[in-house]
Parts: C-alpha cells; structure tokens; sequence
C-alpha cells in the first residue's frame, strides 16, 4: 500500500488518519446501512468491529466497504474513494486466500463475515459507478451468485461449529427463528400466486423447474426481509437451478416472468445504497421488447414494470411501514433514514478494468472456499531460502496457476523455498505420469523453446488396428499410447531447474501418501466417468482400493488417498525419470498393459524421447504471442488471431456484436487449416504448411474471404477431413518466477480416466491418446472422413489441440501466460483469453471470468455459455450461425499476467470449484 491516499480534498491522509476515517465512518454511518433489525444493528456496529480488529483480512475488507459507501455519498470525489475501496478489497482478498487454506474454528466466523463484505462490494459497484454502458444486470446476477455460493458455504462451516462466539444470536436466522411483524408486501405475494396458476395450467416438460424456482422465491418473499433458511431475497440466484438459467437464457416465458418477480423483490431493497436500481435495471434487461410477449402475461409483466418504478416512500409514517427502516436504539444518535434517502446526483465513472478488478477477482477468491482445509503444504520451511528472492515483495518472486488450487499451492511453496519456474510445476504436477503433453518454456534470457513430449504409438500399432473394433481406441490396453509425460519434466528439470529432483517431487508424494479431501471437480469427473449400470470406480478392485475402499464410491468431503501411487512417485523421485522406462515400474506397467490386449513393450517404453521443436510466433497489437507448433494446435490460435489483428476496434462497445461474428468466422477458417496437420516427423512439407498458415498472403486470403452479413457451409473453410476432437482429460499449468522464467504447460491422458487401465502395483492410470488417431474408413457421427494427415503410424504422435501460449512486450518481458484444457475447446478459450487482455485490458482473474463461446466448424455449430450476451447471440443468428447453449465448464483455463511493477496476477479457471492461481 502507498505511504499516504488522497483525501477527498486532495490532500493526502497518513495510512493510519485514512484508515481511522474509514473506520469511523463505518462504525456511525455504513454499518446502518447493512441493517434490517434490532439483531442486525448490534452485530454489524459492535460485533464485526470487535472481530475485525483482532484480524486484519476482516479489518480490510470493512474499511474497503466503508469507502466504497464513501464514494457513492461523495460525487465530487468519487474516483479517489473507489481506489481506495479497490486497495483494501485487494489487501483483504490476498490474505483472505491464505485464511481460508487453514480454516480453523477461530478464523471461521471472520471469514464469514469477510465474504458477506466482498459479496456486498461486489453488489454495490454498479451502484456506485451508475455505469450503464458497461453494466449487464442479469449477467452481473450469475456471477454474484457464485460469491453468494461462498458465502453460504462459509455460513454451513460456521453453524456446523458448536461454539459459534460472538454471532450465535445471529445464527438463529437461518433456522427462521425471528419473528416479523407481518408482511406488507402482498401485491408480489398475490403476483406470485397468478404466475404458479398459469404455469400449471399452461403443463409442459419445463413444470419442475418453474416450481422449484417458484417455491424458493415465494419463501423469500414470505418471509421478508430474512428468508429463513434459503436466505433473502439476495440469497435467492445461489438456490436457482441450471435448468431453470437454461430456460431464462433461451428466452422462456415463464422463465422470464418469474426472473421479473426476482427484480420487484430486489426492488423491495431500493432504499439500500448497495442494490438501489437493481431490480428496474434487470426487468429492464428481460423485457427488451414488448413486441412478443404472449397474452397470458402481458398483464403480469406490466404489473412488474408499474411496481419497479414506483419510488419508495420517504414519509416518516412510511419509514415504520418498512422493515428494512425500522428505529432502534444504538450508541449512533443519528436517523438511518436521512442516510438511506439518496439526494446526491448520478456517480462519475471509473474505468472498465477497475470495475471488473473489484468484481472478478473477488469472485474467484471466493471460490477457493470449496477447499478450505486441504491446502496446506507439506513442505517444511524449516530451511532457509535459497536465493534473493526472499528479499522481493509479495506477488513478486513468482506466480502458479493450475486446476487444483492444492497444487498450485505446492508450486508457490517451492517458489519460496528458493525454487524457480520449472521447479514449482514440476512439484505442482498433478495430472497422472501415465500421459503426456506439450510445454513452452520462455527463458530469462528472452528465447522460446517448445517441449513435445506428446505419447507416441507403439511399435506394433498400424493404421488399420481399429478398422472394426473402434471402442478399443477408448478403453483397454491397446488404446494407450507410450507415456511422455515423465520425459518432458525430466528434460525440464535437467535443463532448467534448480532445486533438486527429489526435493520438488516431495509434495505430490505427500498429498497422495496422505490423501486430500474430495472436491466438486472429482465428483463431476467420477460421476462423468462411469455408466448407469457399470461402476468401474468401485467394481474394479484395482480402482475401488482408491477411488472405493469401503466398497462404496467416495463422495464430496471424503479424504481419498493413493498410496500406491506415492510409492511409486517415491521411487521415481529416489531413481529420476527413467525409473519410469525401465525396470519394476515398467515391467508392471507392461504386464497390465498387454493383459489389457494392449501391443506396448518394454522397448517401446525404453525408445521413448523428448522432441525439441522450434516456436511458432506473430506480433498483434504491439506484442509478440509465442506458441508451439504440430502436434501442438498453437499454430491454429496464432493463424486465427493475425487474422484478428487486421481488424480495428475488435470487441470495443461499438463493435461487440461484429466482432463476435468476425472472431468466429476466423476460428472455422482456422480448424479448416487444422485438419491438414499431424506428426511433422511423418508429413513431409508440414513445416512449409504452418509456415504458410502464418503468411500474409493467407492472412489477407482469409480476411476477404469472411464476410460481415452471413457465415458460410462447412466446405467453404477447405477442411480436407475430420478427426474427433472431444478430449476432456487435459490439463493446463502456468508457472512464472521473477528471473523471467515463464512456462504454459498442457498435459493429458486424453479421455476422463484415460483408458480405464489403472497398473495394480503402482497406481498409474494410463492414457488412451490412440483415440487421438484418425480411424481409415470409418466416418464419425457427423458423416465426415477421418483425417490422413493423422492416420497411425509406429512411433508418430496424434494430433492435439493443445495451445500453450506467451505473450511477451516488445522488449522481451512477459505480459500474460495463458493456456486451457477442454479437448478442441483449449484453442478457442486460449485464442478469447488472450483477446480480452490484449485488447480489453482485462485482469488475468477478469478474462477467465467472461463468457465463451466454441465453433470447431464440425459439427457445424457455435455454442455459447449461459451468461454470454443474448443480443450478441441474437445478432449471431441473424448471421446464419447454428447456435447452442452450453453450461460452463466445457473449457477450463489458468493464466498469469504480469503488472507493470513486476507483480503477477494468477487466477484459476472460476468454472472449477478446486482450481486456483496464486502468487508469492
């Protein structure tokens, strides 16, 4: 933090007057602000105060609420206070991570109440900002529906403890306990029970989820201003269902009436700085049109207009009719209605990227807290740190980004142990040695080098093997290729490492010796895995000793363990890599293998080597993107965006909806190219193709060829055939240490499980990446023919769609370190991730958090996620383009960006509960 803030003449303040302020104000003024109850304001104006001054990420984030209630009383100043307010949030996030890696029962309830002020903040800044342009309420509602999610999960570890402190009496809301005085808000009551009498009688497949929808709002209503169990009116998106955004977002009716109801009831709270026009500002947003809405409802609908513009009434009489302003006694002599009562003129605005640094960072913060009691390093930091990286500020020795927030954990910890990039992702590693992947390394010294340790096939293994028998290429023996993965860190290590081989390998060894508690993301994969009627999770001995152990498949919260695979890490770690090749590990690896009726020798193992390959690179928008070439798809992402790069103004506010058009036109041209690459050690003239797919002649071809009024058929893109490429088991690492250091990693065993082979004496589960082979003959289920280019060769390597990239300044230095998994999703979430930093100016936790879209020109379809831009998806319709809704999560991304003071921003994919990018 700065030695001194401006205040709100400009003078500055000492940290120590300005937090004095801030404090102040919050003990006599923001903290009625928070207030619905007698219970309320004594907690919020003596308890949390108490709380917070015995922990400081608590103290922050109160001081940041308080000037952030500041900025929207003080118009004049309003730019000053929101730094402020951003400066404080930021402090309290960065030590709130670390809080919630050690949950304990005397840190619960101050984290408790550091996620209702971040939940708050989040709320209140377009309120504050009064940003018309940029803000989209329903949009703005599914992301705080994930803080909200953080803090009700927060709120169950706090009424799960049995001594709760201070907040016992405050607990007694959630069972529903306190009485209220009688609800006067009958009219919605009364519109409420109209809509649930259409929609029954209107039938229809979508009944269940009008009625859960129907039912948690109609309880929060009910029981104004608390809600009971299910919580207010606020609480009300973390208790909505998928299904029912899925009907909101492809423009149901009813959907949208009931989400309307939503709006009256927030409206309800318009007296309250940091929700204000929320509820007219989302019916607003749901009705853009009046021109089709359907009879039944036009008399519901224009109830709910009538309602949200209606104003509040501000007469004393009035006040007592409100419970959110009913008087009580506290040691503040002042009216909270003459605060609440908004008489200042609309808030200047700030910048785009500050908006979002308040929103989306603190929205992936909280979504650590699915894993508040794991994260904990194994590493003994008993040693002192080896190098002067101890003596850099915080953020500035080194930054990890990976889908398992424990890993990402461990890299940091290494960091600070003295260990550099390579060293933290290879202690960070978590995805199975029975894979592979690709790596780009950037050096301090400014050179790339692109690491291909992608699995190869066998010796026996020839193009027809699947011919008649093409399930075989997913699950068995004979669907794993030779593993890589343990060559490719083992020429990391060897090349740029600097701590010992032994020493980084500790904590994957650790945590799987000592087991880690069972997150969100593992049970949606072990619940994808499996079929109706066959578990091979807990019916296999060999998976059930892990992933069963007493006889029933493990489930959210269990601690699950592998010690097999500890063992054998432990060996690995005592021998170096190549005890993977050869001897025991190998031999059993083999024998499981070909049981399995797999071809894969020992010798096949012992030939196995890394491939050195040269960048791949273009300038766009001032920088330099770096990228791996085939078998890699970085190739594709570069080609994609150079052609961007020869539009002007893409994805300003003018330009958001052509652009999108322009963006996914470009992708088709680019997985058209696509299908013309493969192994260069088996294409002659590939290196002269991606060269070509780079040229400017070939740019400039493709850019006359996309049109601005319609997309085109398939053919038109030159695809010269189709390979499957939905691979779900990837991937993706970013590590950066304060030498400049820099490496995306992509790794993968292919399909969730990989092959369903797990080696019973080592707990190795190995990859199926022969399915990434073309199959000769045998169409997909689109009609298209596989793809020569990748039919099976001995020894060559599939094509892969992964796109580890580095974008660096024109001096060399790194800017953003970007990367995905997601199978043929990773090139189209890598190529967007990078558009909204370079040309958005987005935070690394900012990119990851927008909505994306995925066209991969077969099928021919373009998907977007839930809370993409429904006219952007209109406009695409309008195009031409086949569009699909899609839930989030079919593409997961890390990222690291490096400030301009040397400070990295790391940030894990949001869509992931478990995922998480820090920085030391």
């Amino acid at each position: 933090m700065p030695d001194a803030f401006p205040g709100p003449e400009g003078e500055p303040h000492s940290d120590r007057m300005l937090e004095m302020k801030l404090f102040h104000h919050y003990v006599t003024e923001t903290y009625i602000t928070l207030c619905q109850g007698r219970l309320d304001a004594h907690h919020f104006q003596v308890v949390v105060p108490r709380i917070a001054v015995s922990h400081a990420f608590l103290l922050d984030s109160l001081l940041g609420l308080s000037a952030l209630h500041l900025a929207y009383l003080n118009t004049h100043d309003n730019r000053s206070w929101l730094e402020i307010a951003l400066k404080y949030q930021n402090r309290a996030c960065s030590a709130f991570t670390r809080v919630l890696a050690e949950m304990t029962p005397e840190n619960c309830a101050p984290a408790f109440l550091c996620s209702i002020f971040i939940m708050l903040c989040a709320t209140a800044y377009p309120c504050v900002t009064q940003d018309k342009h940029t803000f989209e309420p329903l949009s703005h509602v599914l992301e705080i529906r994930q803080l909200i999610a953080g803090c009700a999960f927060l709120f169950e570890q706090l009424s799960g403890m049995e001594y709760r402190g201070d907040l016992q009496g405050w607990l007694k809301y959630k069972d529903g306990e306190v009485d209220q005085d009688g609800n006067p808000y009958h009219a919605i009551m009364e519109s409420l029970q109209r809509v649930q009498d259409k929609f029954t009688s209107l039938g229809g497949p979508n009944q269940t989820a009008y009625q859960n929808t129907w039912d948690i709002l109609h309880e929060a209503i009910k029981r104004w201003p608390f809600g009971g169990p299910n919580g207010g009116i606020i609480a009300w998106p973390i208790n909505i269902s998928e299904d029912y955004i899925a009907l909101l977002k492809s423009g149901d009716w009813v959907g949208r009436v009931l989400f309307l109801h939503y709006g009256v009831g927030l409206h309800l709270l318009s007296d309250k700085w940091f929700v204000r026009d929320w509820g007219r500002r989302l019916i607003e947003t749901v009705l853009q049109s009046e021109e089709d809405i359907p009879p039944i409802w036009t008399e519901t609908i224009t109830w709910t207009k009538e309602a949200t513009y209606q104003p509040k009434k501000s007469s004393s009489q009035d006040a007592e009719k409100q419970p959110l302003l009913e008087t009580w006694e506290t040691p503040a002599e002042r009216s909270q209605w003459t605060l609440l009562h908004d008489k200042r003129p609309s808030a200047s605005t700030m910048s785009r990227l500050a908006k979002f640094t308040i929103l989306s960072t603190l929205l992936l913060t909280i979504i650590t807290i699915h894993l508040p009691s794991v994260l904990t390093s194994p590493l003994d930091f008993a040693t002192s740190r080896l190098d002067g990286a101890s003596k850099l500020e915080d953020g500035k020795r080194g930054a990890v980004a990976s889908e398992s927030a424990i890993c990402s954990r461990h890299g940091t910890d290494i960091i600070n142990m003295g260990g550099n990039a390579a060293d933290a992702l290879e202690g960070m590693y978590h995805s199975g040695i029975g894979g592979g992947g690709f790596m780009l390394v950037k050096t301090p010294e400014g050179t790339f080098e692109a690491i291909d340790f992608r699995e190869t096939a066998p010796a026996a293994a020839f193009q027809d093997m699947f011919e008649n028998n093409t399930k075989a290429a997913v699950s068995g023996g004979l669907a794993s290729a030779v593993p890589g993965e343990l060559r490719g860190l083992g020429y990391l290590h060897s090349k740029y490492g600097s701590l010992p081989w032994s020493t980084v390998v500790q904590p994957a060894i650790q945590t799987a010796r000592e087991g880690w508690s069972v997150g969100h993301d593992l049970v949606r994969y072990m619940n994808a895995a499996v079929g109706d009627d066959e578990d091979f999770l807990s019916q296999d001995p060999t998976w059930a000793l892990d992933f069963a152990p007493n006889g029933t498949r493990l489930g959210l919260g269990d601690t699950i363990t592998r010690k097999r695979y500890a063992a054998t890490l432990e060996t690995i770690a005592n021998e170096g890599p190549d005890a993977f090749y050869s001897g025991s590990i190998a031999k059993t690896m083999i024998d499981a293998v070909q049981k399995a009726n797999g071809t894969m020798t020992l010798e096949d193992l012992a030939n196995y080597t890394v491939a050195i390959r040269n960048v791949s690179e273009i300038d766009y928008r001032g920088y330099r993107i770096t990228s791996t070439p085939a078998p890699s798809s970085g190739i594709v992402a570069l080609n994609v965006l150079k052609v961007l790069g020869t539009y002007d103004d893409l994805f300003s506010p003018d330009t958001l909806n052509l652009s999108t058009h322009r963006l996914d036109e470009a992708i088709r041209f680019g997985y058209g190219l696509r299908t013309n690459l493969g192994d260069p050690f088996f294409l002659d003239g590939l290196d002269t193709y991606q060269e070509m797919m780079l040229a400017d002649s070939t740019i400039e071809e493709i850019r006359k060829n996309i049109s601005d009024q319609h997309t085109q058929a398939v053919s038109a893109y030159n695809p010269q055939g189709y390979e499957s490429l939905e691979t779900p088991g990837t991937s993706h690492i970013a590590a950066i240490d304060h030498s400049g250091l820099a490496i995306s990693a992509i790794t993968t065993i292919n399909l969730l499980f990989g092959s369903k082979v797990m080696i019973p004496e080592t707990g190795i589960i190995m990859n199926n990446e022969m399915d990434d082979f073309s199959i000769p003959n045998s169409s997909n289920s689109f009609g298209y023919i596989p793809s020569e280019a990748n039919f099976i060769r001995p020894g060559k390597r599939p094509l892969s769609s992964c796109t580890p990239a580095i974008v660096t300044h024109p001096n060399g230095t790194v800017f953003f370190v970007a990367g995905s998994a997601g199978g043929s999703r990773i090139i189209t979430a890598t190529i967007q991730n990078i558009i909204h930093v370079v040309d958005e100016g987005l935070s690394a936790a900012e990119a990851l958090a927008q909505p994306r879209l995925h066209d991969q020109l077969v099928p021919n379809r373009v998907t977007f996620e839930y809370d993409y831009d429904n006219e952007t998806v209109s406009f695409m319709e309008a195009r031409g383009h086949n569009v699909t809704w899609v839930g989030p999560g079919e593409s997961t991304a890390q990222a690291i960006r490096v400030l301009p003071n040397g400070t990295f921003d790391a940030a894990g994919e949001p869509r992931q509960a478990d995922s998480g990018g820090f920085a030391v």
